[in-house]
């Protein structure tokens, strides 16, 4: 990497291959050059030997900086006749992002073990982290790095980390929001998408007008480890799921009503799921049957003692008698996300 005479005086005459020792003397107080009085007084500043080699040290420190590639070729061509090299220097190394780079080492799981070079001696607020995961996290998750205090990981909403968002052999980005890490970056094709189960949504007699009414359900089939499911609700082990709610069918019970309406929505722990509900309602008229919702797909992060509902609503946007309605059997799917 040092076999370009980079910058350096060449052949000029007095220039040695060995670097000099250093004879200055450094106080407490920065020293600067100054101009001779006249051009006939010699009280200026001295520039010897040891000022220029500590500047040139320097120039050459930022132009080799930038490393070289897996092969041992330069990433930037040591070049003199080169005006740009810093510059060209400085950019390959912050495009190849090696300082805020690092492998997990942990071999504690839910603990991140990062160590950036150069060592940071404090996280500051807007700092990104690029980390290789050495172990799929099961729960809550905090990173160490470079030896400072444990820091917690976060969502993006501020949550703690589920089961299966990080997964071994994954570059996860983080970044320091001044008091936690947040995950920034997306799962990829490193997490696959696994069947897991599906649920029988059960008919429901009769739909009340502008109220929910929940679905009752019985166990389908399981890919993996089939899901607890009482008379209306159902529970899963803990991760990170994708709920699909389709072929869930109304029939009509009005008189003289139009423009009849109705919805579908998936409830966690007795809170609609972010995203889980069919909000564009389909519009009836008086009389209309058998019209079936529109698939209703969401996500939600799963605890195993969360318990899940599925629920059906009608009602009229114009006035008029409603009978209510009947909601029929649809099948809830649950997919999880990762491991």
């Amino acid at each position: 990497m040092t076999n370009v005479d980079l910058f350096g005086p060449a052949s000029a005459s007095g220039a040695v291959l060995i670097r000099p020792g250093e004879t200055r003397s450094f106080g407490t107080v920065d020293t600067w050059h100054n101009d001779c009085s006249s051009p006939s007084i010699d009280d200026g500043t001295q520039f010897n030997a040891a000022w220029f080699n500590s500047i040139l040290a320097n120039v050459r420190a930022i132009a080799r900086g930038n490393g070289q590639t897996a092969g041992g070729a330069d990433i930037v061509a040591q070049d003199n006749a080169a005006d740009d090299l810093l510059w060209r220097a400085c950019q390959h190394l912050y495009q190849r992002a090696q300082p805020a780079w690092s492998a997990d080492t942990s071999s504690t799981v839910n603990q991140l073990i990062v160590a950036l070079s150069p060592a940071p001696p404090e996280l500051k607020a807007g700092m990104r982290i690029r980390v290789k995961i050495a172990n799929a996290n099961t729960g809550a998750t905090t990173v160490v790095v470079n030896g400072n205090a444990p820091v917690s990981a976060k969502t993006v909403a501020g949550q703690d980390l589920q089961k299966g968002m990080l997964i071994a052999g994954q570059i996860a980005e983080f970044v320091f929001d001044g008091t936690n890490l947040q995950l920034v970056s997306t799962l990829s094709e490193k997490v696959v998408f696994t069947p897991y189960c599906t649920v029988a949504v059960g008919a429901i007699a009769s739909v009340p007008r502008g109220a929910w009414t929940t679905h009752g359900l019985s166990a389908g089939t399981a890919a993996n480890m089939a899901p607890t499911v009482g008379a209306n609700s159902f529970s899963l082990p803990d991760g990170f799921y994708m709920f699909n709610v389709s072929g869930a069918t109304r029939v009509n019970s009005v008189i003289n009503a139009t423009n009849i309406a109705h919805q579908i929505r998936l409830t966690q722990n007795g809170t609609q799921v972010d995203g889980g509900v069919d909000f564009e309602a389909d519009y009836l008229l008086a009389g209309q049957d058998l019209t079936t919702y529109r698939n209703l797909v969401c996500f939600a992060s799963v605890m195993a003692a969360d318990t899940f509902q599925v629920q059906s609503w009608v009602g009229t946007t114009l006035s008029g008698d409603f009978n209510g309605g009947n909601a029929l059997a649809g099948t809830l799917t649950a997919v999880r996300i990762g491991n």
